[in-house]
């Protein structure tokens, strides 16, 4: 059995992803670390979580299949988006044999039966392979990624176009359609400088320039006159408008206003208001920091903008300032630039939102995507507002 494993000490370096994310559901190009991995295995993948509540959310609403892992399994770690390559290297581990990286740090081993637990390993080898190690650095990969997985995306689609005319497919080579995209008038799809997939059911509406490396999900619309830059990934049924530079867009969440948001990671189900704008360089050009809870990480890069958790909101003219971290479920507005650290269940600058209206406005918003609101979800806010209360994260 193959089992991503994913242990309980990454939790804060992945926030607030990880509030409501295992690590293997983390996409930075076209697929998840999951998704990557069954399809470079050719063989499904089981997965665990130390977190307990974690668990009970995925295998509540049935996300991945849970297994514990035991002698004879080989156990992946999540740290590390897989290449062609390195699953040869894991398809064929010795029993007792395990993959580090140039750190030594453990990428996949074959859990022994001679071993005291399942733990341990009694040979190594090293690969080649850029850990990710946070959150931000996610950012960092999403060109390479998209122009990697481009070559594994089964798509031959021609797009239904308008207006022949008044569209221009530059280096189609370099560009795939899935199924049943529409191109408004006075679109440019630029595939000269990277890969573009434009998965099924999108809509680009008129006077938008796209250029790659650019992934955008299934039944999302980009909104007129957008610009989508270099190195975005955009999630299902997502609605995107203005200037989008270099940010991860996950599922269900909308920009669909002007406004600037680049080297950003932005979770599921988040509104950002009309003209919300993020700054991703400092005036100094000096390097981000970010901070969480009580903490403050030199990112040691010179661009880095917004990472907001899922399900938060921000108001129309919201600013974030470089290195913003918001955390689940924030409602985020008022004058001049916010706060650099913002913990989830935020209501404006000083307030606690509360817990009930929370969940009723996840509720109204999931309805209007078709999505069910489970007792799981639920439980994962109550966790979550617990965890906000007590720790303030």
């Amino acid at each position: 059995m193959y089992i991503i494993y994913e242990r309980q000490d990454t939790f804060l370096d992945f926030y607030p992803f990880s509030l409501s994310h295992p690590l293997w559901d983390i996409r930075a190009g076209v697929f998840t670390i999951k998704e990557l991995w069954e399809k470079l295995l050719k063989e499904k993948v089981y997965v665990y979580t130390e977190r307990e509540y974690m668990r009970e959310y995925v295998e509540g609403l049935k996300i991945a299949e849970l297994k514990r892992p035991q002698a004879g399994d080989i156990i992946i770690c999540p740290h590390y988006f897989p290449t062609v390559e390195l699953a040869d290297m894991v398809k064929g581990l010795k029993e007792g044999e395990a993959l580090v990286d140039k750190d030594t740090n453990i990428v996949a081993y074959k859990a022994s039966y001679e071993s005291k637990t399942y733990f341990e390993y009694f040979t190594k080898r090293t690969v080649d392979i850029r850990r990710i190690s946070y959150l931000f650095e996610v950012i960092d990969i999403i060109k390479e990624r998209i122009d990697y997985e481009f070559k594994l995306v089964n798509a031959s689609n021609e797009p239904v176009i308008i207006d022949e005319k008044n569209v221009v497919i530059r280096d189609g080579k370099n560009i795939k359609f899935g199924k049943n995209v529409i191109l408004h008038p006075f679109v440019v799809i630029d595939g000269a400088d990277g890969k573009v997939f434009i998965d099924d059911n999108v809509e680009i509406m008129p006077f938008s320039y796209i250029k790659g490396p650019v992934y955008i999900g299934k039944n999302s619309i980009i909104k007129p006159h957008s610009k989508v830059y270099d190195g975005v990934s955009i999630g299902k049924v997502s609605k995107i408008a203005g200037e989008v530079k270099e940010s991860i867009i996950l599922g269900y969440s909308n920009k669909q206003h002007d406004g600037f948001l680049g080297h950003s990671f932005i979770g599921e189900w988040v509104n950002l208001g009309a003209m919300t704008t993020n700054s991703d360089l400092k005036n100094t050009y000096g390097s981000v920091k970010i901070r969480i809870k009580d903490r403050e990480i030199d990112t040691k890069r010179t661009f880095l903008g917004l990472l907001m958790g899922d399900h938060s909101k921000s108001g129309i003219m919201t600013m974030f300032n470089t290195g913003t971290v918001v955390g689940f479920s924030s409602n985020i507005y008022g004058a001049g630039f916010q706060e650099k650290y913002i913990p989830s269940f935020s209501w404006g600058r000083e307030d606690v939102y509360n817990l009930e209206k929370a969940v009723d406005t996840a509720k109204r918003m999931m309805a209007r995507r078709k999505v069910d609101f489970t007792e799981y979800h639920k439980k994962l806010f109550e966790y979550i507002f617990e965890l906000r209360l007590k720790e303030d994260l």
